[in-house]
């Protein structure tokens, strides 16, 4: 996105030359606040060395993954690249922090399909309508394909991803607090407390 050889200045960016798996137009929206970012100077990008180090390790994580050719120079995931780049602008969200203060929103991210909506939630340029967008995300999804667009109740409504996490927790739990039982005892019967 950036050219190295301008490093010192980041007056020029190129937004949108990617090839992704997934929607090409939030990944052109997340650059372009990088973009705007850096230009105001509240981002500090890499010197030249760095860039150029970060180009080389791209390109070869892109040719392990892809057929080497100048077709897949400019692949990238979706996710990932969002991720990458939300990391160096600062809009990530914080999931462990929204656990304790907005549990629904927290859920729905962890559970909930990944959409760009998340990176405007904080950081610069956060959108107040980004929380309802991503908990309304399934709603529009079902409603979509929905003849009359009224959600249609499926016969197994179970979600077997919230059901595993659910159990996934309460076993951290569970193996955290025997832990500590378990290490409790062997202090004492070890040291004779």
């Amino acid at each position: 996105m950036f050219a190295p050889e301008l490093s010192d200045h980041n007056s020029l960016a190129i937004l949108g030359l990617v090839q992704p798996w997934g929607s090409i137009m939030p990944i052109s929206e997340i650059q372009a606040r990088l973009f705007f970012d850096s230009l105001t100077g509240n981002t500090k990008l890499p010197k030249k060395h760095e860039m150029l180090k970060l180009i080389e390790f791209e390109l070869i994580r892109v040719q392990s993954r892809y057929v080497k050719s100048p077709r897949h120079t400019i692949q990238v995931d979706y996710g990932v690249y969002m991720e990458e780049i939300g990391e160096v602008l600062g809009c990530v969200p914080n999931i462990f922090k929204l656990v304790f203060t907005d549990p629904v929103l927290a859920w729905s991210l962890w559970t909930g399909p990944g959409t760009s909506y998340t990176y405007r939630l904080t950081g610069p340029f956060p959108w107040d309508g980004a929380r309802k967008a991503i908990l309304e995300t399934k709603d529009r999804i079902f409603a979509g394909m929905a003849p009359d667009g009224k959600y249609i109740k499926r016969k197994n409504d179970v979600n077997y991803f919230k059901v595993l996490s659910v159990i996934l927790l309460i076993a951290i739990f569970v193996g955290i607090f025997t832990n500590k039982l378990q290490y409790a005892n062997f202090t004492n019967n070890f040291f004779g407390n």
